[in-house]
């Protein structure tokens, strides 16, 4: 590859492994579904409510469990972009050397929250499939969903480690910087 083809690419094109960019590509597809689905079962709810006064059996668990798995599957990206909550103003105004380190520990936390996070609701996962819980209307066992959650839990803890360790996403703070 020239200079000139290397000038090209994005600075996360080149930091990035390639594998970290089409996990990232996955999830975001798995997100924008689950998100999709989310605004269409809405509508079509909303609009039978109005023209044929019955909404959709269970729509608002299909919409619940949606919004779990849209979150879950949010998260890693996150991780993986360093788009956490920060301070700008207060970041900003800090030293190069400050800043990394700001980001570093951001990740860091990061991962032990969701860690903390993904164990409780593992713990959770436990409790609903030895109850059978299930939802209300569609009678679906609650345990399924969050399997998925605590997976992805999982990979975000992941997630947030292997990004504050090799500091992949640097870039993509807030205002761009």
């Amino acid at each position: 590859m020239s200079k000139k083809e290397k000038s090209l690419k994005t600075k996360s094109q080149i930091d990035s492994p390639k594998k970290f960019n089409k996990f990232g590509d996955l999830l975001n597809v798995g997100a924008t579904v689950a998100w999709l689905l989310i605004v269409f079962i809405t509508f079509i709810d909303v609009v039978m409510r109005y023209l044929l006064s019955s909404s959709i059996p269970g729509g608002y668990e299909i919409i619940k469990t949606l919004m779990a798995i849209g979150i879950f599957l949010s998260l890693p990206i996150a991780a993986l972009r360093h788009a956490h909550v920060k301070v700008e103003l207060l970041v900003q105004n800090l030293s190069k050397q400050w800043q990394s380190r700001s980001t570093k520990l951001g990740g860091a936390v990061g991962a032990l929250f969701f860690g903390l996070i993904t164990w409780r609701v593992y713990m959770l996962t436990v409790h609903s499939y030895e109850s059978g819980e299930v939802t209300t209307y569609l009678r679906l066992p609650l345990w399924w969903v969050m399997v998925i959650m605590v997976i992805l839990g999982v990979v975000t803890t992941v997630c947030c480690a292997v990004a504050t360790a090799s500091g992949f996403g640097k870039e993509n703070s807030i205002n761009g910087k």
